[in-house]
C-alpha cells in the first residue's frame, strides 16, 4: 500500500509539474543555457550533478525527496552523487545553494529504452533540504484549486 502511495504521489507531481508549466510565461527565460534565473524564482527545482558538474533537472518533493527524468537514473549513465538544491545560475555558485549526497535510488520508474513507460525516478538525500525561500518543495495544486491553461 505505501508503494501504491508513493507511485500516485510521483504522478500526481509530474503530472502538477506539467500543468503548472503550460502557464509559466515566456518558455525562452525558462531554457538551460538562456540566462540566470533570479534567486528564488523556482525554489523547487534541483541540480543532480556528477564530479561537481550539473547532468539532469529535479524537482524536490520532500526535505529528503527528489523525483527527475527516468533517464538521469538509467545505471551506468553518470556516477549521480550529489543533489543541489537553491541554484540559479551554472555558471556560478551562489550562497543560498544546499548540496545533499545521495543516499537512495528509486529505479522502481526506471527508463525503458524499448518503451516510454516509467520515466520517473526518485533520488533519496542523506540528509534533508533546510527549507527556505531558495530551497523548498514544489507546490502542487489542491483538489478545489482551478487550473488555467488545459
Amino acid at each position: 500500500c505505501k508503494d501504491i502511495k508513493m507511485k500516485y504521489l510521483l504522478c500526481v507531481t509530474f503530472i502538477s509539474i506539467c500543468i503548472t508549466s503550460i502557464n509559466a510565461g515566456n518558455i525562452k527565460d525558462r531554457i538551460q543555457n538562456e540566462g540566470e534565473a533570479n534567486p528564488g524564482q523556482f525554489p523547487f527545482l534541483a541540480s543532480i550533478q556528477d564530479n561537481g558538474g550539473h547532468r539532469c533537472g529535479g524537482t524536490i518533493v520532500s526535505e529528503t525527496l527528489v523525483v527527475t527524468n527516468g533517464k538521469c537514473c538509467r545505471r551506468g549513465a553518470w556516477e549521480i552523487t550529489t543533489v543541489v538544491g537553491g541554484r540559479h545560475s551554472q555558471s556560478v555558485p551562489s550562497s543560498y545553494e544546499q548540496k545533499r549526497e545521495i543516499k537512495l535510488i528509486d529505479y522502481s520508474f526506471t527508463y525503458n529504452t524499448n518503451m516510454s513507460v516509467g520515466e520517473l525516478c526518485s533520488y533519496e538525500l542523506s540528509a534533508p533540504f533546510k527549507f527556505n525561500k531558495f530551497v523548498n518543495k514544489v507546490t502542487l495544486p489542491s483538489e478545489n484549486d482551478i487550473i488555467y491553461g488545459i
